[in-house]
């Protein structure tokens, strides 16, 4: 199908900030529109692993209706506490199962409590919302060209699964992780830490920095069942066991299973620089991690189920 279609608010992304201003945007009467490139949503807190609420950051509204759309599944979401911190000896920090079950637990730093739920759960439950709320949802869908005028966006031409055409909006909102609309239509972007009297920000740096947080890939691991031998496969060549450092962030899904953060391996300087070859760098260097933890570290009756899809950037 090839058309050309108007609304009053189209988002470009569908991570969980699309996906909030899209819910938001319908419940106020807005005909929306929200175009994803994967087929599913939720972006960096699904599919790139970093599927959890760090400390005190639950809220209401939103948040909290996802949590209890999440409740309703078995296995689907978790209530933690940090049970390790960080130490030379046991290089890690561990948020594991709590007892609790009030999400209003989760407000208060002082409890030291998360949230971690289930990738596919999660993007089910955001899908439906975005639904309910009224908002037209294309899936498997990018922009290809975009038409300004001034310094505004008029339409974008998009390229789905089944259909191919031209949007008209009066509101766009560029919900992509790297600014993709924005930059596509000659915005002025910049990477890194702006300099002190770019924002008038007092405890920014006198001069620009192309500093980045690191990147992540995560991964998940499950304990080894009795019955099934251990296997260990060689480090990836050209990695150096011996260099590499244990250092993990460890969540635990409601199942048990854990979600391995090895913030360190990659910077996001580097992956900037790498593109799209830093997927593949990156999965090399935690197969390596993994290996270490396995033979070093105490977790040799465990296994590796699941690698993200994607690079999380913190």
């Amino acid at each position: 199908m090839s058309d050309n279609e108007t609304y009053d608010v189209c988002l470009v992304g569908g991570g969980s900030g699309g996906k909030g201003a899209a819910v938001s945007a319908a419940r106020d009467g807005a005909k929306t529109l929200l175009i994803e490139a994967p087929l599913s949503l939720g972006g960096t807190s699904t599919w790139a692993g970093v599927n959890n609420y760090e400390p005190a950051a639950g809220a209401t509204g939103l948040p909290q209706e996802l949590y209890e759309r999440l409740a309703e599944h078995p296995y689907a979401e978790s209530i933690q506490r940090r049970t390790a911190s960080y130490h030379p000896d046991r290089p890690w920090g561990i948020y594991d199962r709590s007892d609790h079950t009030d999400y209003r637990l989760t407000l208060n730093r002082r409890c030291g409590t998360a949230l971690t739920f289930e990738p596919k759960t999660t993007s089910d439950a955001m899908i439906d919302s975005v639904k309910e709320a009224g908002v037209e949802l294309r899936p498997s869908t990018r922009f290809t060209q975009v038409q300004t005028s001034g310094k505004r966006v008029q339409s974008i031409d998009i390229q789905g699964n089944d259909f191919e055409g031209r949007i008209q909006a009066g509101v766009f909102i560029d919900s992509t992780a790297d600014i993709y609309l924005a930059r596509a239509a000659g915005r002025e972007s910049a990477i890194g830490v702006e300099s002190r009297n770019a924002y008038d920000e007092p405890l920014a740096p006198e001069q620009p920095e192309s500093v980045l947080n690191n990147a992540s890939l995560c991964y998940r691991i499950a304990p080894l069942p009795p019955e099934e031998s251990l296997q260990i496969d060689p480090p990836p060549d050209g990695i150096d066991l011996d260099e590499l450092r244990p250092v993990t962030s460890i969540r635990t899904y409601a199942n048990w299973d854990r979600n391995m953060n090895p913030l360190h391996l990659m910077t996001g300087q580097e992956a900037f620089e790498l593109g799209y070859r830093a997927y593949e760098e990156s999965e090399k260097r935690i197969k390596a991690h993994w290996r270490l933890l396995q033979t070093r570290y105490g977790f040799e009756r465990w296994k590796m189920t699941w690698v993200s899809p994607m690079l999380g950037i913190r």
